[in-house]
């Protein structure tokens, strides 16, 4: 496998995400859809299931569920019809793109907003390449990017395109709040049962709030959730004093200190343990990813582990 021509710096352009078409190719989102549910030939199940859609209505038959009556047709030929549903063949894929002002940030390679686009640019190809509708929902300081899945390239460029131009706008609103919690519950909104939502974010922004749109996600979705963070997030150089600020607030540290360097080490873990845990909980996977590791190798690995 070679590796990904993975972005760098602060920025990307729109053929930089098209250029990651080839990478793309090493990764595979498998299809866990049944193709269709019930015997082969005329009869089909009527059991609704996770991403059904409705085919046709047929005469009711005993054992037939009651709960999937079709009423008006039963209205109209004063027979007992019910509603047949089968699997949609074209797996709806949300991404849920967290570009808050903390991803525009990096001491490694690329910022971390850039390295959210890269992992974007990448799962929307491999969507393509097994026939899944990709979508987006991509929340930036200044608005709310929606682009219900559609099909092949008509959908990726749509994807692609708001992923650029969101990002181009949070480079002028670093100091702008955003609200995890309204992405997640924004995605419960548009994803449907069934479908895949993969979640890319640093994950800065969560809270207990964002525990029950997460549950709700998992619970009728594949959830896949993409953590992205920078190595001078993870572990405190010593530089001796240090300023910290966040736009507004200014922090003066003492790194020398080795307890607050290892505090500032175990803190970070262990928000991360609580989170992958919280995942785990309900179904949903975790893959974490710093600015300095090669996406497409972390990617492609962590997709095998789902697999599995």
């Amino acid at each position: 496998m070679t590796s990904s021509p993975q972005l760098q710096g602060t920025a990307f352009t729109l053929k930089a995400l098209f250029g990651l078409r080839e990478a793309s190719r090493f990764l595979y989102l498998e299809n866990h859809t049944p193709k269709r549910q019930g015997n082969f030939g005329e009869k089909r199940s009527v059991l609704r299931g996770r991403g059904m859609m409705y085919a046709e209505s047929r005469a009711y038959q005993p054992g037939d569920d009651v709960r999937h009556m079709d009423w008006r047709i039963t209205a109209r030929y004063q027979q007992p019809h019910v509603k047949l549903f089968e699997e949609e063949r074209e797996r709806p894929v949300l991404l849920a793109i967290d570009l808050s002002p903390s991803l525009y940030f990096g001491t490694r390679i690329a910022f971390k907003s850039v390295l959210a686009a890269e992992v974007a640019g990448l799962l929307t190809w491999a969507a393509v390449d097994v026939g899944d509708r990709i979508g987006a929902v991509i929340q930036s300081p200044s608005h709310v990017s929606v682009i219900k899945p559609q099909s092949r390239q008509v959908g990726a460029m749509h994807v692609l395109q708001a992923i650029v131009e969101s990002h181009d706008q949070l480079a002028s609103l670093v100091d702008t709040a955003t609200n995890f919690t309204e992405l997640l519950q924004r995605v419960l909104r548009v994803s449907k049962p069934g479908g895949l939502v993969v979640i890319i974010s640093d994950f800065q922004q969560w809270n207990e709030t964002c525990e029950q749109p997460l549950q709700q996600l998992a619970r009728h979705r594949d959830v896949l959730s993409i953590a992205i963070a920078d190595p001078l997030e993870m572990a405190m150089p010593n530089v001796g004093q240090a300023a910290f600020t966040n736009g507004h607030d200014l922090l003066t540290i003492n790194t020398q200190s080795m307890k607050i360097r290892e505090q500032f080490y175990e803190d970070f873990h262990r928000r991360q343990e609580a989170l992958k845990s919280f995942h785990q909980r309900y179904g949903a996977r975790w893959i974490p990813l710093t600015t300095e590791m090669d996406v497409l190798q972390v990617l492609t690995h962590g997709l095998q582990l789902v697999r599995r």
